[in-house]
């Protein structure tokens, strides 16, 4: 009987100090994870409170802990950025799941670590970015390009492309929701950097591949902008607009104007955003107008590429939405148009090599463009029910442009003038496409099976209409030429496809096989008339055509996906058979039909594993086919350029490339720093290169060929990130290095008798193989240190390019591009701001003819903010000193651009800011979630799991 209670009395000592986990998990007021958060578990006697011991949460913003006894506690709960919040706790003899605590966003603390910037610049999370705004300082009326300008591995260029680790970034989000399609700029320009909290760079898969769940061909880098919750609701306006002038003149003096004022050196900005947000809806409207190379967006541009080449006139209008509408359906799309007026002025150096010449081309270039631009997109996604979903994306583009260019030139073969003459061209083109997509997806009652139909149709039509002038003179023939001509072209195209794939489920609920089969149709037609009088009645039948190609494409994919907690396992194989057939009539009467077939097949691989929640690799390789343009295969030729034939293949056959792709990343939550490496390649079978015949005067004719060789290309970079000095200071490093390789076919001194024989015959020989090859090694250094006074910031990038071709020995040519930047900005009282930035940049191995091409930027601007208004004065490249120079390496010659640019100018602005955040209710769908967070902003719901009341334990 003794030992009976003995054993009671054991047992019940045990369960008494029994020991058990507490689970739970932060929110954001969004529903996001809040990731290293502190949780600290406090016990309680009395009045007296003792922390029992302390976490933090993981990438998913969960937590536990562990070894937890009996009884009251409280949990603290707290994040940087965010309110702190206490959780009564009454620990009882068994585990404790909590439902998910949502902490609410402080705005005040928010506003000081923008200041004094104690939060964590980057987090790598997978193989996804994010950057954290609070860690930067930008202007009182900054856009989201300001921001990105600042962020470590991000680089905006002159054009306003934007690269994240040297990938290209194709599309933007705003909380997940498409912003003008793919128009990157229409965001980075017009967004107000204050409204956003955070910016995220992740890989996006198509609409196909979310459905199924298989990554495709179609997945793109982009830019996701999460929104501050208190700019979710209501009404956010920024309007904006600025006077100005140049302060350097044409004639190279000071403030020296003349009667041409307005026209030439007068400057202005205009700019409007309005954002009009209902919970889960939200509309945009922007604006703008201006003389100083602020292309808002990236549609409008025309054929003289972006702000970099030249000065630009621009006004742009645009409408985007969003709308969560009833019975499952979302809606959204947008209205853009825009107008751009270049005027450029271009001095080129080009260098192209044989085994025993060096060919060189001087141009100076003068051209004038004007652009006009609407595209029309609509977006509409309808979940039926919960195993049937519907999207419908129509979209619509009209563009018009018009161009009027002279150029003059001068050839030389071995330093030896060859030819020298002049060129102008002046034509007008207009464009209308149409698409439209349809997706359709079928969830099975057995769970992973589905089925999902995808169909594409789109439709474009291009009407050319220019006039061609030239005149030359072949020093060594002795012979004068002039060109007078007029061409009319038109292209249309109607192409289709189509793609069905079926998953299922083959074990457990982990494994599954995708079968994916697609048939494509391109349909082109191309009609050329050229004629040599005003009249347009003399038609010249060695350069006119018409043609018909056709090209068919049917692909079979089996890919078997694999998914564990740690990994995720795809691999697969394509077949893709194709078949092209051309008509080609020419002006002669002649006819030509060819058809050529090719069959191409590749397998498909995708690794990650996550190592941990802070810790990721992923490995992916991948095949694609790329279809000739109906320019390649145009079998006429095109002397729209005097010096330069041009003449279509039609026996191309389509380009298949390989890319492999290795991602590595950690983040160490302790010290907030980051890391990632990787390396990415390419290879490309029947690759579409150029061959290219020199006559005895330097002019060259060029035609599309499908190479012997296998091109490639190798990069690999690796990026650290990390705070110091109590947070207050960043440094990012970045390395990289990349080796390319490219091929081309040449011939020299060819007579002009042969090549006319050869044209006529249709069948060019390919001359020697050029390989030139490219090796580019960068490196970037930033340091940041802000502060609640000073923000500044320093940035030093050194890059080093060697290009070498095979059949020369003169081709070799080192490049070394440097620079130095810096920034600084006072915060001074009563909302004064001083800022300045200034950078040197050099560049050697160019050019001769291009001079001396260091330059230092200097910039700056005063500027003083109220609640809703502030004023500036900016004062730009205030030494004079700005030079567009800009490398190409070809594929078996190098060229150097120099591009006139605006002047030193300063400029006035003032900008008045609409803020009615919470000031509107939603209806519908987006006004029950709505009413749902404004009645339980704490986001706890009871779910038959206890959650403990809020509020300190009694006895406190």
């Amino acid at each position: 009987m003794k030992r009976l209670w003995l054993g009671v009395l054991l047992l019940v000592s045990i369960s008494l100090s029994a020991q058990h986990e507490i689970t739970g998990s932060l929110r954001n007021e969004r529903g996001e994870p809040i990731d290293f958060a502190t949780v600290c578990l406090y016990s309680y006697s009395g009045t007296d409170s003792t922390m029992v011991q302390g976490v933090q949460t993981n990438l998913d913003g969960e937590f536990t802990l562990v070894k937890v006894k009996r009884g009251k506690y409280q949990l603290l709960l707290s994040s940087v950025g965010y309110v702190e919040q206490k959780v009564a706790i009454n620990m009882t003899n068994k585990d404790l799941t909590l439902s998910p605590i949502t902490l609410k966003e402080d705005i005040q603390a928010l506003d000081e670590l923008q200041v004094k910037g104690h939060a964590a610049e980057m987090t790598v999370k997978g193989d996804t970015l994010e950057y954290n705004t609070s860690a930067y300082k930008v202007g009182e009326n900054a856009m989201v390009e300001d921001l990105l300008k600042k962020m470590s591995g991000v680089e905006v260029d002159t054009e306003g492309n934007v690269t994240v680790n040297g990938e290209s970034i194709t599309g933007i989000r705003i909380d997940g929701k498409k912003f003008f399609g793919d128009d990157v700029q229409a965001a980075t320009k017009n967004i107000p950097a204050e409204m956003i909290e955070k910016i995220q760079v992740i890989d996006e898969k198509s609409d196909m591949a979310k459905l199924t769940g298989f990554e495709d061909d179609n997945t793109e880098r982009i830019i996701n902008l999460q929104l501050k919750s208190d700019r979710k609701k209501g009404l956010f306006g920024n309007f904006g607009g600025g006077l100005g002038a140049d302060m350097v003149t044409d004639n190279g003096k000071w403030f020296d104007y003349n009667k041409n004022f307005f026209s030439e050196d007068f400057r202005y900005n205009a700019n409007a955003f309005m954002n009009i947000l209902l919970g889960e809806s939200q509309t945009t409207v922007i604006g703008g107008a201006n003389n100083t190379n602020s292309l808002r967006t990236g549609r409008g541009r025309g054929p003289f590429g972006g702000q970099n080449s030249g000065i630009t006139w621009a006004e742009n209008l645009g409408v985007n939405t969003n709308i969560a509408g009833k019975k499952g359906w979302l809606y959204g799309g947008d209205v853009q148009m825009t107008h751009s007026y270049n005027d450029t002025r271009t001095k080129s150096e080009k260098e192209q090599w044989s085994d025993e010449y060096t060919y060189n081309q001087n141009d100076t270039i003068s051209k004038q463009s004007r652009t006009w631009d609407v595209k029309t997109r609509l977006e509409f996604d309808w979940t039926i029910d919960s195993l049937n979903t519907l999207l419908i994306k129509p979209e619509i583009a009209y563009t018009h442009s018009r161009t009027d260019q002279y150029k003059g030139y001068d050839y030389f073969r071995n330093n030896d003038s060859t030819t020298i003459g002049k060129q102008g061209n002046n034509g007008t083109t207009q464009d209308i496409s149409a698409a439209l997509k349809l997706i359709y997806s079928h969830k099975f009652l057995k769970p992973g099976r589905t089925l999902t139909l995808n169909g594409n149709v789109s439709f474009t039509n291009s009407l050319t209409d220019s006039h061609n002038f030239s005149d030359n003179r072949y020093l060594e023939l002795g012979i004068d030429t002039t060109t007078n001509q007029w061409t009319d072209k038109t292209q249309n195209s109607l192409n289709y496809e189509i793609k069905a794939s079926f998953v299922e489920p083959i074990y457990k609920t982990n494994h599954f096989i995708e079968t994916a089969l697609t048939f494509s149709q391109n349909n082109r037609w191309s009609e050329k008339n050229q004629y040599n009088d005003s009249l347009k009645t003399g038609l010249d039948a060695e350069y006119s055509n018409s043609m018909q190609n056709r090209y068919y494409s049917e692909a079979l994919e089996v890919n078997y996906k694999w998914i564990e907690q740690y990994f995720d396992l795809t691999v697969g194989i394509k077949l893709n058979p194709s078949q092209t057939h051309n008509i080609t009539e020419y002006g002669s009467g002649l006819k030509r039909d060819t058809m050529v077939s090719v069959f191409n097949f590749s397998p498909n691989a995708s690794f990650k594993y996550k190592f941990g929640k802070k810790e990721f690799a992923r490995i992916q390789y991948r095949g694609n086919s790329t279809q000739p343009t109906i320019n390649q295969l145009e079998p006429v030729k095109d002397n729209s350029n005097s010096m330069n034939e041009t003449v279509g293949n039609p026996g191309l056959l389509p380009s298949f490339g390989h890319t492999l792709r290795f991602m590595y990343s950690k983040y160490n939550e302790k010290h907030f720093s980051s890391i990632m490496t990787g390396i990415r390649g390419s290879f490309t079978k029947d690759a579409l290169v150029n061959n290219s015949i020199y006559d005895q005067t330097g002019k060259l004719y060029q035609q599309t060929v499908n190479a012997n060789g296998i091109p490639f290309s190798v990069n690999a970079d690796l990026m650290y990130n990390a705070p110091f000095a109590k947070k207050m200071m960043q440094v990012h490093t970045r390395t990289s290095v990349g080796y390319s390789r490219r091929l081309a076919y040449i011939r020299k001194e060819m007579s002009a008798e042969d090549i006319d024989a050869m044209m006529m015959s249709g069948v060019w020989s390919l001359g020697d193989e050029s390989r030139t090859g490219n090796l580019q090694a960068q490196e970037e250094l930033t340091l940041r240190f802000t502060h609640d006074i000073v923000d500044i910031g320093a940035k030093g990038q050194f890059t080093y390019s060697y290009t070498h071709n095979n059949i020369s020995t003169v081709s070799t040519r080192n490049v070394f591009n440097y620079s130095v930047t810096g920034d600084v900005t006072f915060h001074l009282p009563k909302s004064w701001e001083i800022s300045t930035d200034i950078g040197y940049t050099n560049r050697i191995g160019y050019g001769d003819n291009l001079g001396d091409l260091s330059e230092v930027l200097w910039n700056a601007t005063i500027s003083k903010a109220w609640t809703n208004a502030s004023i500036a004065l900016s004062a730009y490249d205030m030494l004079n000193q700005k030079k567009n120079v800009v490398q190409t390496v070809g594929e078996n010659y190098v060229q150097y651009q120099r591009y006139n640019t605006l002047p030193t100018y300063f400029m006035f602005t003032f900008t008045y800011k609409l803020n009615r955040m919470g000031s509107l209710k939603a209806t519908g769908k987006a006004g029950k979630m709505q009413e749902m967070i404004e009645q339980n902003p704490t986001g706890m719901e009871n779910k038959g799991r206890m959650m403990p009341p809020m509020g300190p334990p009694p006895g406190e």
